[in-house]
């Protein structure tokens, strides 16, 4: 291939380097990690990003888990807490929470288990 040597045109070359049709229909997997890396920015609130909106603002709090040297995955293991719906029975109630996650995912989903 001959790629055009202009500065303004680096990015560009003269052959045809569409691909076929099957190939771009593919969807991109995003790695497990990357995912949870955007899922700890959202817990975190790096940057404002939030997946918690609304009403339940402030009544959603979750994280990764205390990480320790024994860890083996540092990203698989979260924790969180929910408030209840305040103005009903349930408001006064906190229900704490762990998410696992496994080596597969996004394939996979997590596994939560809402603790006593």
């Amino acid at each position: 291939r001959n790629f055009a040597g202009s500065q303004r045109n680096r990015w560009t070359c003269d052959t045809d380097t569409s691909l076929p049709t099957d190939i771009m229909e593919k969807k991109i997997k995003i790695p497990r990690s990357f995912k949870l890396l955007e899922e700890y920015d959202y817990a975190v609130g790096k940057e404002n990003k939030t997946k918690i909106t609304g009403q339940h603002k402030g009544l959603i709090n979750y994280g990764l888990m205390d990480y320790t040297r024994e860890s083996k995955d540092p990203l698989g293991s979260w924790r969180g807490i929910i408030i209840g719906i305040q103005g009903k029975q349930s408001g006064e109630l906190l229900y704490n929470f762990e998410v696992t996650i496994p080596n597969n995912y996004p394939d996979t989903p997590p596994i939560v288990r809402i603790k006593g």
